[in-house]
């Protein structure tokens, strides 16, 4: 049951980072409110890895890092510009399609395949999200899919969990050739390390809205650390 715990426990704290990312940073660009929750988890991953040790890496481990990044960068810029602009009742419900995407990523990257009751377990969950974001004032059942139509957030959603499809199944193949821990402190620090590098590039000051906020920052990202894998 350890494992629901864990599960329930990610949730709540994505709901959360979501909440107060929109909340206090949405007046950033969606590149700004991405790095306000990556660097307040900086201080806490550096103190958590000074007590790691590194595994034995291959260059398999390499590879999958290197295709993470990029994806991982897309997908989150997806996912905070459709926080920006989108009702979080509006977009969160289409990351639910991520496990359903799963299915076939799992497959093609890891091998793992679902039996029928998975499929049909994972496809329900999608149905549910699907079914909660329905507004039971105008209830409508194409509504969700109205809104992928009328909302560029549903549609960066959508996005997003589709990236996160393979994010999380190379995520896997990452720590089985690495460590569990070793990868869940030292991955988000190359992932910060990689979105600052655009910090020049940003035509919008960044740093005193950041910085004026910095306290939000940390709630944010302690809720998102209680949600790491």
């Amino acid at each position: 049951m350890l494992w629901l715990v864990l599960g329930l426990g990610a949730a709540l704290g994505d709901s959360g980072a979501d909440a107060v990312t929109k909340r206090f940073f949405s007046h950033l660009p969606s590149y700004g409110m991405a790095l306000a929750r990556l660097l307040c988890a900086v201080p806490f991953l550096v103190l958590a890895a000074l007590f790691i040790r590194p595994p034995t890496l291959g260059s398999t481990f390499w590879l999958v890092l290197a295709a993470m990044l990029p994806l991982e960068a897309v997908a989150t810029l997806f996912y905070m510009r459709a926080l920006k602009v989108c009702h979080l009742s509006l977009c969160i419900p289409f990351l639910a399609f991520t496990p359903v995407f799963l299915i076939l990523t799992g497959w093609v990257i890891l091998g793992e395949g679902l039996n029928r009751w998975g499929v049909m377990g994972t496809l329900l969950i999608a149905a549910g999200s699907y079914i909660l974001s329905l507004n039971p004032g105008h209830f409508s059942l194409l509504a969700p899919l109205l809104a992928l139509v009328r909302e560029s957030g549903a549609r960066l959603m959508l996005g997003a969990a589709a990236l996160y499809s393979g994010t999380a199944a190379l995520y896997k193949l990452a720590v089985l050739h690495s460590d569990p821990v070793f990868f869940g402190i030292v991955y988000p620090l190359a992932f910060t390390g990689v979105m600052f590098t655009g910090y020049p590039l940003s035509p919008v000051p960044l740093w005193p809205a950041l910085e004026s906020r910095y306290r939000w920052g940390g709630w944010s990202w302690s809720f998102a650390l209680s949600s790491a894998p």
